[in-house]
């Protein structure tokens, strides 16, 4: 079964981009993944302290508030597969063969450093070895393992917003990841209002 993997936390150390980040969030998330992927999945976010949702989110403790260790932390889950996925992240389509991938670490290219790995979307099996990496942030730790680069796995089908769904439209996007900002609650577009806001 595919764990569904996310981190939230309330601190000074999240970048003023990322202070709108709330429980709501992690549920609209969860919701995300439940209308479009047809499978059983368990769902776990990493959280500073407890928190209260009204769906079935397991809760499990982050060692560290530094963003880049969180995240790490994520790629270490106690899982047999990993997808983790930022909390501004909006699923937009069937995800059902994204999910079936069982390959090892795939990561999306970087939208403004290509060739290099980006940690918008990640799939794999559940790797200790990439939380135990020493980097300045969660992006260096993933380049420095072998990986597939899923936008040659899934064309067109794990987009950025910025880079590619602001200018080229949504096409085919299943998954769309947000980095700095703008974040999808300031949006109005027709498909956020459906796969976002609707959430």
């Amino acid at each position: 079964m595919v764990t569904v993997v996310c981190a939230f936390y309330q601190s000074q150390q999240v970048p003023i981009f990322s202070r709108c980040y709330t429980t709501a969030w992690v549920e609209k998330l969860y919701r995300g993944v439940q209308h479009h992927y047809s499978k059983p999945f368990h769902f776990l976010c990493y959280t500073d302290r407890p928190y209260v949702f009204t769906e079935p989110i397991e809760q499990a403790p982050l060692e560290s508030t530094n963003w880049a260790t969180c995240i790490q932390q994520c790629f270490a889950a106690p899982a047999e597969r990993i997808v983790f996925m930022g909390l501004d992240t909006v699923i937009t389509g069937n995800v059902d063969e994204i999910f079936a991938y069982r390959g090892q670490l795939a990561v999306p290219i970087d939208p403004y450093r290509p060739g290099k790995a980006c940690s918008g979307v990640v799939l794999c099996p559940s790797r200790p070895d990439i939380a135990a990496t020493s980097a300045e942030n969660d992006m260096l730790a993933l380049q420095q393992h072998p990986h597939e680069f899923l936008d040659d796995l899934f064309p067109g089908q794990i987009v950025s917003f910025k880079a590619q769904v602001r200018e080229h439209g949504l096409g085919d996007a299943r998954i769309v990841y947000f980095h700095g900002e703008p974040k999808p609650h300031v949006l109005r577009d027709e498909w956020v209002k459906e796969h976002w806001h609707g959430r």
